[in-house]
């Protein structure tokens, strides 16, 4: 199976599609990933869905079962599919597991969202996915918690707890260094943007110039779907970062 990019002719924009083992497209995955592109997701988040559903198609090429025939358990089996080295072969020692729990999440995410789409078009049956519990004792309180009424929790039949990861971060002296190893001002800039503002790379990537006010020290977030490097800013509406250094400024005008 292959995850192949195309070009909509319509709206001239990248999308993607799964291709079977016969090379033709999967009609249900197309249908949803239309779904997708449809109500504007980005296309690396198309991408990244049909990625994790040819995994979940190949798996149930493996197990010989047809989609529409999928019931919790089998959907669990998944998990331990994921996380197999190579899955098929049988392994004489421990071996590390191909994805984090964190990662399988996300796919897992995606299958979730891809029979509740075609549960509701009446494509597959409706899979009890999800379970609502009661948890007064849970350490999270919502705002307003015991004013405002609230129900039960929902939560997935099938999950997993990701890794606590602690956050790597670099020091000043490490950007410092990784400034002073550029030998273009370009990479020089982007990186030391990157650094005062925190900005997404997306964001950085989509910036133009209008968007840049260097008399005011101050640079405009705003998000587009038509950069012609794809960039997307991973916003919904514009913001203003402001109060940056002079010396960012300088190395833009440099």
């Amino acid at each position: 199976m292959k995850v192949q990019p195309i070009w909509l002719p319509d709206t001239n924009r990248l999308s993607w599609m799964v291709l079977g083992d016969d090379f033709l497209p999967v009609r249900p995955i197309l249908v949803f990933l239309k779904f997708q592109e449809d109500l504007g997701r980005s296309p690396y988040t198309i991408r990244t869905s049909a990625h994790h559903l040819k995994l979940y198609w190949e798996y149930l090429r493996d197990e010989g079962v047809d989609w529409r025939e999928v019931d919790v358990a089998l959907l669990a089996g998944f998990v331990s599919w994921l996380r197999t080295p190579q899955p098929g072969v049988a392994s004489l020692g421990d071996l590390k597991p191909r994805r984090t729990d964190a990662t399988i999440n996300q796919i897992l995410g995606v299958v979730h969202v891809y029979y509740d789409f075609h549960a509701r078009l009446k494509n597959a049956p409706d899979l009890p996915l999800y379970r609502y519990l009661d948890m007064p004792y849970r350490h999270y309180k919502a705002y307003l918690h015991g004013i405002a009424k609230s129900g039960p929790a929902k939560g997935r039949v099938v999950s997993v707890d990701p890794e606590e990861k602690q956050v790597r971060t670099l020091t000043d002296g490490q950007v410092q260094q990784l400034l002073d190893a550029c030998t273009r001002t370009r990479d020089k800039f982007l990186l030391a943007l990157l650094f005062e503002t925190g900005m997404r790379i997306g964001q950085a990537l989509g910036l133009r110039h209008e968007d840049i006010k260097p008399e005011d020290n101050e640079v405009r977030i705003v998000p587009r779907d038509n950069n012609a490097n794809g960039a997307r800013a991973k916003t919904r509406s514009a913001y203003l970062v402001p109060g940056l250094p002079p010396s960012l400024m300088e190395l833009y005008t440099d």
